[in-house]
């Protein structure tokens, strides 16, 4: 009994342009290179006479079939059909070949029944070898159901560094016709017996674009993607590359986003940002940390975020004095990254949108205040750190009454994508370590875009976001630009 195993993955993937929701579906056969035929010998007779003729294959010098020129294991006997192929030992004599398969009878073809027998390596050292057979149509009996075709052609596969190779060179291959290349469905079946032969290849690794599919199937359940980041997150563009172009001078205006936890020292990190950078950038930072709601504990507001954006944006548009505007936003302790990334992505002005780009996400960490009592850390410094939406984190308290070196390989486990800086107080120096946090791109990483859409499926549904949180509990206005 045969059956075949499949697997199925489907992505729901969002295009912007139409606003529809598209399929994108894949399938696998688990059992794609198993062989599709089989045959099992079971009666008793059969066995004693195949360990008879074995043996007579293997004995001296036969009359009709000459002299022993090779025997190998660990050789391939295949036909033009995809998957026909059996594995066994060849036997070669001076009268004919014989190939013994591991299960059923052997298939003997000699040499007048023979229109060629050809050799062809691919020219090239440890490559797989084969003996390329047309046999007459009168011998089609003796070969299996299976591996037979119109052409009565016949593939014996050497893999390298076998017994069976080197025997085939050594004592066959200089009696033998070598091809300098093949035919078109020659070649097919050679290239296929190289992928199933010496490709060795879990599914997973054979199917690398599949097992993507299912990988973003099982974490974004029926949460659309983007049609812009399905080859992103499918592995098309490589993890180390920006699936967005670099940005050109007043293409874009740049946002950098700096946050914490408690006591970290973030405003120092933000001021030095501000001061270290380009003389040729012209800063807008806001300040969310002023905005407070106190009816309802939340510090962040999405009206007042955006409100300021849409400002720098038509501000940055009028003004021509060759400088490139960058945005900063200075966020309340521990706000959810996930909020402020669709508060500018999905902002209700789909120009202003448009001319944002996030460069990158820093967030400064104090190890002396990450935990509460007996190593329980403050609340949500999981999620505030999570990986793919953090790109930087300043540690920004070295001393030695601090558990810096566990606080570090914490946020390593945590945010394995992320870059640790060391700045004691926050106060940042070295040059390095500004390019790190001024990145254009670093947020826009295939990998941070893939962990995002694997912890927060649900954060690109397409929809502009303007509800503001915790709006009714807002009083006053409060000025959200600061220079320094």
């Amino acid at each position: 009994m045969y059956s075949d195993c499949f697997v199925l993955s489907t992505v729901v993937v969002l295009n912007e342009e139409t606003g529809k929701k598209e399929d994108k579906t894949e399938m696998v056969n688990l059992t794609a290179n198993i062989p599709q035929f089989r045959c099992f010998l079971a009666a008793e007779a059969a066995r004693v006479y195949c360990g008879s003729d074995r043996a007579w294959l293997l004995s001296g010098e036969d009359k009709c079939w000459g002299p022993l020129l090779m025997h190998g294991k660990q050789v391939t006997l295949a036909g033009t059909a995809r998957n026909s192929y059996m594995s066994g030992e060849l036997v070669v004599r001076t009268g004919g070949i014989a190939f013994l398969p591991e299960f059923g009878l052997p298939v003997k073809i000699p040499k007048a029944k023979m229109r060629a027998m050809e050799l062809y390596d691919g020219d090239k050292a440890n490559e797989l070898a084969v003996l390329v057979i047309t046999a007459t149509p009168c011998i089609v009996a003796n070969i299996p159901l299976s591996l037979r075709n119109e052409n009565n052609l016949l593939f014996i596969a050497f893999r390298p560094k076998t017994n069976a190779y080197r025997a085939l060179f050594n004592q066959v291959a200089s009696t033998t016709h070598k091809l300098a290349s093949l035919s078109t469905q020659q070649q097919e079946v050679y290239d296929h017996l190289v992928d199933c032969l010496l490709g060795a290849k879990s599914v997973q690794e054979a199917n690398p674009r599949f097992f993507s599919s299912l990988n973003l199937n099982w974490h974004l359940h029926r949460n659309p993607i983007l049609s812009c980041h399905l080859d992103v997150i499918m592995g098309s563009i490589s993890s180390e590359k920006s699936f967005r172009k670099p940005l050109k001078t007043h293409e874009k205006v740049l946002v950098t986003i700096v946050t914490g936890i408690p006591a970290s020292n973030k405003e120092t990190v933000a001021k030095c940002i501000v001061e270290f950078s380009s003389e040729n950038t012209r800063w807008v930072v806001y300040s969310g940390t002023k905005h407070v709601l106190p009816s309802t504990g939340l510090h962040f507001s999405i009206k007042k975020c955006q409100d300021f954006l849409t400002s720098a944006v038509r501000s940055h548009h009028s003004t021509i004095d060759g400088k490139a505007l960058q945005v900063l936003l200075l966020l309340p302790d521990l706000t959810d990254i996930c909020t402020v990334v669709r508060t500018i992505e999905g902002h209700p002005e789909p120009a202003v949108a448009a001319a944002l780009a996030i460069g990158s996400v820093t967030t400064a960490v104090d190890p002396a205040a990450t935990f509460l009592c007996n190593r329980v850390v403050v609340p949500s410094f999981p999620e505030v750190l999570a990986s793919g939406w953090v790109n930087v984190i300043v540690i920004t308290n070295t001393s030695a009454t601090a558990p810096v070196k566990l606080v570090s390989r914490l946020l390593h486990e945590i945010c394995p994508l992320a870059s640790q800086i060391f700045a004691d107080g926050g106060r940042l120096s070295e040059s390095k370590d500004l390019d790190v946090i001024l990145s254009e791109a670093v947020f826009s990483e295939t990998c941070n875009l893939q962990a995002r859409y694997f912890s927060r499926p649900d954060w690109r549904g397409g929809s502009r976001i303007s509800a503001d949180i915790g709006q009714a509990a807002e009083t006053g206005v409060i000025s959200a630009s600061i220079h320094w």
